[in-house]
C-alpha cells in the first residue's frame, strides 16, 4: 500500500499480475480448462471483437509501452500505439466491438473515443466532443467519472456502466449512453445502496455481457478497503484497523 501522493518509483514497487482463465461450466460447477499469465498490469477488460474474445489493459507502472491487447484467438499480445504525439494513455478504457475493430472510450471530458486495429495495435481518435461538465476528484484531480465495464451495442446506442470516483474509499457505478451523434448521457441508480450499505464502499463495474436468457449481466469488483491506505471505512464515517 502507498499514499497518494507517494507513488513508488520503481517498477516493482506496483505490480498487479493480470491472469486469464477459461472455465467451463459443468453440473458440478465450474471446471477451470485454462490458466494463461498475461504479465503485469491493471484494469484489464474482455470484448468480443468480431466474434474474437480481446483482453484489453494497462501495462505496468512505468512500462514503456503503456496499453497492450491479448488477442485470445491468435494468443498473441500486441502494444497498442495510438497516432498521436501528445496523447495520454491513462487507464480504465471502455472497449466495445466497433464493426470488427476495437472501440474505446478514452474519457468522459473530453468524450473521447479511439479505434484500434486488432491486427497490428495501431489506433487513432474518432470521435471528440468537449464539454464543461468536469468534476475533479480531490486526490488526483481528474475528473470523478471513469471507465468501468465494456460497453455493449443496442440499437442506435451504445451503453456501459463506469464508476464515479468520489473518494478513495467512494466509488458508485453510472449507466452512460451514447447515441448516434455521440451524445452523452449518464444517470446514476440507487440499486448500488444495498451493497453499499452492506459496507462495499468501492463497487466496480467489470463486466457486461448476455446471460443465457438474453438479459444484460453486469459484473463488479467491490470492496471495503480504503484505496490507498489498509484500513475499513464504516458507514457510520470512522475509521478501524483491518485485522
Amino acid at each position: 500500500m502507498f499514499e497518494p501522493d507517494k507513488w513508488p518509483q520503481e517498477k516493482e514497487g506496483y505490480l498487479s499480475r493480470i491472469i486469464l482463465t477459461e472455465w467451463s461450466e459443468q453440473s458440478f460447477g465450474l471446471m477451470r480448462l485454462v490458466e494463461i499469465d498475461l504479465g503485469s498490469g491493471n484494469d484489464p477488460r474482455i470484448v468480443t471483437v468480431g466474434g474474437r474474445p480481446i483482453v484489453l489493459y494497462r501495462g505496468a507502472l512505468h512500462d514503456q509501452t503503456q496499453y497492450y491487447l491479448y488477442d485470445m484467438e491468435t494468443r498473441k499480445t500486441l502494444a497498442i500505439q495510438i497516432e498521436d504525439d501528445w496523447f495520454e494513455y491513462g487507464k480504465n478504457w471502455i472497449p466495445f466491438d466497433a464493426d470488427g475493430m476495437i472501440g474505446a472510450v478514452h474519457s468522459f471530458a473530453p468524450f473521447r473515443i479511439l479505434q484500434i486495429d486488432p491486427n497490428n495495435g495501431k489506433g487513432r481518435i474518432v470521435a471528440e466532443n468537449r464539454n464543461s461538465f468536469n468534476p475533479k476528484a480531490a486526490h488526483d484531480n481528474f475528473n470523478i467519472f471513469r471507465g468501468g465495464s465494456n460497453a455493449l451495442k443496442m440499437g442506435n446506442k451504445l451503453l456501459g456502466f463506469g464508476h464515479a470516483t468520489f473518494n478513495p474509499w467512494r466509488h458508485h457505478p453510472f449507466l452512460w449512453e451514447m447515441s448516434d451523434d455521440k451524445v452523452l448521457i449518464t444517470s446514476a441508480s440507487v440499486d448500488f445502496d444495498a451493497i453499499y450499505c452492506r459496507g462495499f464502499g468501492i463497487i466496480d463495474p467489470t463486466s457486461l455481457f448476455y446471460g443465457s436468457d438474453e438479459r444484460i449481466v453486469l459484473g463488479i469488483c467491490g470492496s471495503e478497503r480504503d484505496w490507498f491506505f489498509d484500513r475499513k471505512r464504516c458507514l457510520g464515517g470512522t475509521f478501524r484497523q483491518t485485522v
